[in-house]
């Protein structure tokens, strides 16, 4: 027999002596015990006392077998063994090129994809995979859990590394701290990028750790496609030049080449050719049956025992899970972590609405209303946080809300407690915005007040002035008899056609109003569509936990930008 939480054992010191001595305040005689007559004693109280002594055994009984169930007793069943390639170390290049389209829906996700295919492969024991961009960051490190990998490679984009570029000399440099013992399973490298740059051969070369085998995957294609920017705000340009990123796949794998790379299509299984057979790694895995819930049993035999009617509850729980048998998976999940986790994995998961029923920190409910789009439930969260980070977020959610002024404010208290250039850029962005508006604002009434008003008596079709003594002419027509004009009877076909000709000017007057209504509508339409723009223009939050985390280990070890963006 084996125990499957042995340390749980070390219980069993602590709990020995205490139930020694509830042993022994159970066999202690009382006071009138030693005064009576024994005969008498036990006709009297002997039920009560001989019920005393036996819970003063149950109780410490009671405490060994749950400790022992605790421990995991186990049997083993059988053992076999694993046979493996070793261990799979991912390089995957996360600059903004790995946005392109040209392999649909886009490079980067295609390159998880296989890097998902790999680790769940069977051929490898462990999988680590490791992001660059400017600078290197581990995003997992060794695991046998293919779902936890998938979560976290799901989160991942470009725009979440906290500087641009494209240094994967910074990523081998991290490969090789993690393999610098040496004596560990046999280690696969698997690289997946969409260039290799000429002038970054021989620093590659010289940050390559040891490994088993080396296997390069060119992603993208000749064709090539423009960089799309997050939250459909257009494409990426460089001096008012849309970037097109093209992969030269047959440079790529030559320079690769030259560095001791295989290459593999995208797509492609792993494969022994690229791996090598002589790269085994044999580990016993020894198959047990976990004998412990068998004592819930007795357990709970023992409980009903002690307290009849306190532990019935308790007993039937316990049945339950007898009667269960194996565990189950989501139980346990919900068992080994806290609210907080959980709604940590929601996020991850691109569900916020899960999260904020989940989450209990307050950063993880602004970040969770936020996602959701509540955003002045969210500002107000990260306001009340009051650190940069917060209030940089509160900012983004503020102006989301349309509460632009507001926003500015937020983006200058962050500034206040710590520099930051993404609250400065968005700031500045907002400021220039406002006071474009402001601007249209001022033109536009001095057009409706002008400066110089006109004359009195000046007409309104710019005609010349009517003198005071003008009279207007009589319009020819009728006359009665002193000479005097008189309006001649109006037919009825002329009545008809005064009614026509009203119609019409109605008519008309209505299609203006509409065509007004119209012209205000498309109006409010740009201004909407130049504050969306605005709004596309600012930089993420701050508060993705996966882009804290990169921009942390950032300011733990920073890299100069070299100038290059993708």
């Amino acid at each position: 027999m084996i125990w499957l939480r042995p340390y749980l054992l070390l219980l069993l010191v602590l709990w020995l002596p205490l139930a020694y001595r509830l042993i022994r305040n159970g066999q202690h005689q009382s006071a009138w015990q030693r005064l009576i007559d024994p005969a008498l004693y036990a006709a009297l109280a002997g039920q009560v006392s001989a019920r005393r002594q036996m819970r003063s055994w149950l109780v410490p009984i009671l405490g060994v077998l749950i400790i022992l169930a605790l421990a995991g007793p186990a049997q083993p069943t059988n053992s076999a063994q694993s046979v493996t390639q070793g261990n799979l170390y991912v390089v995957l290049d996360n600059s903004l090129s790995m946005a392109g389209t040209d392999l649909l829906p886009n490079r980067l996700t295609r390159a998880k994809r296989m890097i998902a295919d790999w680790a769940g492969s069977g051929l490898f024991d462990k999988t680590s995979v490791i992001v660059y961009s400017a600078s290197a960051h581990l995003l997992t490190p060794l695991t046998r859990d293919v779902a936890t990998l998938s979560t976290q490679l799901a989160a991942l984009t470009p725009f979440l590394m906290p500087e641009f570029g494209n240094n994967a000399e910074q990523a081998f440099a991290l490969l090789a701290g993690q393999l610098v013992s040496g004596d560990g399973p046999a280690a696969h490298v698997l690289w997946l990028t969409d260039d290799i740059a000429a002038a970054k051969v021989n620093a590659i070369r010289q940050a390559l750790p040891k490994a088993q085998s080396w296997t390069v995957v060119a992603v993208g294609t000749a064709a090539g496609s423009p960089i799309p920017l997050p939250n459909e705000q257009g494409y990426l340009s460089d001096n008012d030049q849309l970037v097109v990123v093209s992969t030269q796949i047959g440079d790529l794998l030559q320079r690769a080449a030259g560095l001791g790379f295989s290459a593999a299509e995208m797509g492609s299984q792993p494969s022994l050719r690229l791996l090598g057979e002589q790269s085994v790694n044999v580990a016993e895995q020894m198959a047990v049956q976990d004998l412990g819930y068998w004592l819930l049993l007795p357990i709970a035999l023992l409980l009903l025992w002690v307290n009849r009617q306190a532990s019935l509850s308790s007993a039937g729980v316990l049945m339950l899970v007898l009667l269960s048998g194996a565990p189950n998976e989501a139980l346990a999940v919900d068992l080994l972590h806290n609210r907080n986790q959980q709604a940590y994995q929601a996020l991850v998961r691109q569900d916020p609405e899960l999260a904020l029923q989940l989450a209990k920190d307050p950063a993880l409910r602004a970040e969770a209303q936020y996602q959701s789009g509540q955003f002045e439930l969210a500002a107000k969260t990260f306001l009340s946080l009051a650190t940069p980070e917060a209030l940089f977020n509160a900012g983004n959610a503020l102006a989301h809300d349309g509460k632009l002024e507001e926003a500015v404010q937020a983006y200058q208290q962050s500034l206040d407690r710590a520099p930051n250039p993404a609250a400065e850029k968005n700031k500045a962005l907002i400021e220039a915005f406002l006071q474009q508006q402001q601007e249209q604002q001022d033109s536009q009434s001095g057009e409706q007040n002008p400066d110089a008003p006109s004359e009195p008596n000046e007409q309104p079709d710019g005609g010349e002035p009517s003198q005071p003594g003008d009279q207007a002419e009589p319009q020819p027509g009728n006359t009665d008899q002193d000479g005097n004009p008189t309006e001649a009877p109006e037919s009825s076909e002329t009545s008809q056609a005064a009614q026509e000709q009203a119609a019409q000017e109605a008519a008309d007057q209505a299609a203006e109003q509409a065509a007004a209504g119209e012209e205000k509508s498309a109006e409010q339409l740009r201004a909407d569509q130049e504050v969306q723009a605005v709004l596309n223009q600012l930089q993420a939050p701050a508060g993705s936990l996966l882009q804290q985390k990169f921009r942390y280990q950032f300011q733990q070890n920073p890299i100069e930008p070299d100038g290059t963006l993708w």
